[in-house]
């Protein structure tokens, strides 16, 4: 799917942690309030370009009671700012994960289903968050960051029944 959202107008905003003037902070010379304009910014948390491609093939094993499957799965983000404020340091830059299972089913009723798999084949390292704490910190960024589980390889079995 592709989407390009973008603020429209959002003036005003708070400056995210750490940003100067020559990073697009102004200061209201009456108020003494940092602010600055998102207008035209993209939109936190809200990548340009995601897909999902699967292929699976199925193979009968006609001298056993069940046949086989192989199923590759790929999905891909383009880079997201999970900031509001959009802080740079906020950025996940883009990737991919390569899912592979490989199994067997039940021929008559499909009652049973062995997987094994395999996801992340690649290591793709990735954040489903990041954000700036540093406000916490007297006003030096930190990032803190949500790493899920499938940001690393892991395999396993899997064993489905049906009745």
């Amino acid at each position: 799917a592709y989407v390009d959202a973008e603020i429209k107008s959002f003036s005003g905003a708070d400056c995210w942690t750490g940003q100067t003037n020559s990073l697009g902070c102004s200061t209201d010379a009456a108020t003494g309030r940092n602010s600055q304009d998102l207008g035209g910014k993209d939109l936190n948390n809200s990548p340009d370009f995601k897909m999902t491609l699967s292929a699976e093939y199925f193979q009968p094993l006609t001298s056993m009671p069940f046949d086989g499957f192989f199923n590759l799965s790929y999905q891909y983000q383009s880079d997201v700012n999970f900031s509001l404020l959009a802080d740079p340091g906020s950025e996940q830059d883009s990737y991919g994960v390569l899912n592979l299972s490989i199994g067997i089913v039940e021929r008559e009723n499909q009652r049973y289903e062995i997987t094994l798999f395999a996801n992340n084949v690649t290591d793709e390292e990735f954040v489903t968050g990041l954000g700036n704490i540093g406000g916490l910190w007297g006003g030096t960024p930190v990032y803190a960051q949500v790493v899920p589980r499938g940001a690393q390889t892991y395999a396993g079995i899997e064993v489905g029944f049906n009745f």
